[in-house]
């Protein structure tokens, strides 16, 4: 068979320059036929990758070898003949399946067939397959690990979407109409994405598998659009070329190596000599300034340049040191005043340092999802959204700031201890969703509003002594926290500390009122000081003993079910 307009090289020397020693391993094992072909894999991966060294491990941290080995497999059908290729070797989903550790269940005919499963689900984490007759708009199966009973959710404390426990038991669907595939794993909502479990790839699971499915059970699962195979992290232009991303903002993709991918799939590239791309903003080496784009790639100022610098033409010098694998960009104004930004091997902008500035503004860098550390130690006010959507923040050093706005660090995964020895009011939803946070200093904090620090389910050091006001849901779903010592509080809204079923001890003696389900699901509370408490919503404490014991109080107690 003659083959066209392919590299003329030799493929693994090519790959290995191009995309990594351990790449170039990955495909001499995966793809042997192929590579009797000259050129026709380095040419396939050069026309679905920008040239990067860090495929292969991203490709390992998010499981998705799968996707490349069906990408290519796919590709090569125009330059090999198909009869020279058996993506599964004849083998059916079960022996598949089975190879990958797993026991393929018959396809579940009713509701019932569905329900048998529920059993491998954590309380909380059921499947919503469960709740309704699935069966009705979906094909579905259960693959279940063959050592299932020996891997406990007590192991995960940090459950990952497929870590092994997650992907220890899962649901493979297909809608019945498109024959759309979700995979569906362990944990259901507890993590991101859980009904796109191995990028809803089948192939990601063990190779072969998607061919198996269509041989043995009559499903085609149509990717014959390339563009439908996704790999986490990376965008593609409008010819199917993918670049790794730092990050996606105003629907442009900004990634390594100054590029930027457009929504309507174009590529912008900026002079590496002259510029340096660090998330979605763009420092101009010659012109001593900072810009940032919309999502017409307009230029335009946001909070984090206005923390910079004052206006346009303000830098005096920029300096640039290298730190290990870092860069640390060091930015000098002509009145003395300056700051550090950190940045990766990748330019994804990972550290801040300014000793000047003493307000974030509303929005500062809410989009970022990538900052590691802050220092801001002169800081009084933080406004609203700041840092709302960063997962990575792990140091925060804000040791003057006061006042906290809504929405603070709302979606932080990794923050483990918060000190703000001088803050006073802290806004609704700040660090809402994180399950790391462990350790809580608020000595001065008097106001926390609505659903401040809920989800956080690995509080257990929490000092307070100022607190006297606490919004809706805050602390709500912690399962941690065991002693509770709020000397100055006296007042609670709805659903306080509801779902915290390890307080044993509570000390709030000027509680004066709650409102309803705070403490609810809590039934191992022994100790409690509520001696100024004259009124409770609905369904407080449940029907524990320290419920009794408020009404033998004369608490006045609405025990209706709103």
């Amino acid at each position: 068979m003659e083959v066209k307009n392919i590299l003329d090289v030799d493929d693994l020397k090519y790959i290995k320059k191009h995309y990594g020693e351990n790449l170039a391993k990955f495909c001499r094992s995966k793809f042997p036929t192929i590579l009797e072909y000259k050129g026709v894999l380095a040419t396939i991966l050069s026309t679905s990758f920008v040239s990067s060294h860090s495929i292969y491990e991203d490709l390992e941290k998010n499981e998705e070898f799968g996707s490349l080995i069906w990408l290519v497999n796919e590709k090569a059908k125009s330059y090999i003949p198909e009869e020279e290729k058996n993506a599964n070797n004849g083998k059916t989903p079960e022996e598949l399946l089975s190879e990958a550790g797993y026991i393929l269940y018959p396809e579940c005919k009713s509701n019932e067939d569905v329900l048998k499963f529920k059993k491998y689900y954590a309380p909380g984490e059921e499947l919503c397959s469960f709740s309704g007759d699935r069966t009705k708009s979906c094909r579905v199966w259960f693959a279940v690990k063959k050592n299932v009973d020996k891997i406990k959710r007590e192991d995960f404390i940090k459950p990952q979407r497929q870590d092994e426990y997650g992907t220890s038991v899962i649901s493979i669907q297909f809608d019945k109409d498109f024959n759309t595939l979700s995979i569906k794993n362990r944990y259901n909502h507890t993590v991101s994405n859980p009904d796109s479990t191995f990028s809803n790839n089948l192939e990601n699971i063990i190779p072969g598998l998607t061919l198996a499915f269509e041989e043995e059970f009559g499903i085609k699962h149509d990717k014959s659009n390339e563009e439908l195979v996704t790999f986490t992290g990376y965008a593609h232009t409008a010819d199917g070329v993918r670049y790794r991303q730092n990050c996606s903002i105003y629907y442009c993709s900004y990634c390594e190596n100054n590029c930027i991918v457009t929504p309507d799939g174009n590529m912008v590239k900026y002079d590496t000599s002259r510029y340096i791309l660090f998330n979605n903003y763009l420092l101009d080496l010659k012109e001593k300034k900072v810009v940032t784009f919309d999502g017409l790639l307009n230029e335009c100022r946001d909070e984090f340049i206005d923390s910079i610098y004052e206006y346009e033409g303000d830098i005096q010098k920029i300096e640039i040191d290298k730190v290990g694998e870092n860069k640390v960009i060091h930015i000098i104004n002509q009145d003395g005043k300056d700051c550090f930004i950190t940045i990766d091997k990748h330019n994804t902008l990972i550290g801040y340092k300014n000793d000047y500035i003493t307000e974030l503004k509303d929005h500062f860098l809410d989009y970022q999802k990538t900052l590691v550390f802050l220092d801001v130690p002169n800081v009084i006010a933080i406004g609203d959204y700041v840092l709302m959507d960063d997962i990575q923040l792990e140091s925060l050093n804000a040791p003057n700031v006061e006042y906290i706005g809504h929405h603070f660090l709302e979606y932080n995964e990794n923050l483990k201890e918060l000190e703000l020895p001088n803050a006073i009011y802290l806004g609704e939803n700040i660090l809402s969703c994180n399950n790391s946070l462990e350790r809580l200093r608020l000595p001065k904090v008097e106001h926390i509003y609505c659903g401040g620090f809920a989800n956080n389910t690995k509080i257990n050091d929490l000092y307070a002594p100022k607190l006297k006001e606490v919004g809706d849901f805050a602390f709500s779903f912690n399962n941690r926290l065991k002693n509770l010592d709020l000397p100055s509080l006296t007042t609670m809204g709805e659903n306080v500390f509801y779902n915290n079923n390890t307080i044993t001890k509570i000390n709030a003696p000027n509680l004066q009122q709650m409102g309803g389900y705070c403490f609810a699901n809590n039934k191992v509370i022994k100790q409690a000081n509520f001696k100024s408490l004259t009124k409770m919503g609905s369904e407080c404490f449940g029907k524990t003993k320290i419920f009794k014991y408020l009404l033998n109080m004369k608490v006045k107690a609405n025990n209706k079910k709103s």
